[in-house]
């Protein structure tokens, strides 16, 4: 998505934006857990939260993620670029989002597109 996209962005009934389009994931406590979805879609995510009693925020995002989980016979698989709904128990706030990926073996796991 590009910077004009993110700009048209609009929150979910219930929900306010915090930030957009950052390059880092959430790294927070009160986690609840993540799903994958088939697109990048806010009003998707807000579902979810809904569904879950203790969810009060959500962020969504592009991760860059392996096909398979890299081993030693392959540590540097394919990549797929993922949409990801993070959930959360706690309200999210800009500096919070420090989690940028991590290696898996040579694997390179990177998150963007954070809102």
């Amino acid at each position: 998505m590009n910077a004009k996209a993110f700009a048209q962005v609009i929150p979910p009934a219930g929900y306010t934006t915090s930030f957009l389009n950052t390059s880092a994931a959430l790294f927070s406590t009160n986690y609840i857990g993540y799903r994958q979805v088939a697109a990048y879609d806010p009003a998707l995510c807000a579902a979810h939260c809904d569904s879950v009693p203790v969810c009060n925020a959500f962020n969504i995002y592009y991760e860059r993620t392996p096909v398979w989980v890299p081993n030693d016979n392959c540590n540097d698989p394919a990549s797929l670029a993922a949409v990801s709904c993070a959930l959360w128990g706690d309200y999210v706030y800009l500096p919070t989002a420090q989690n940028k990926g991590q290696y898996k073996t040579d694997f390179m796991v990177t998150i963007a597109g954070v809102s």
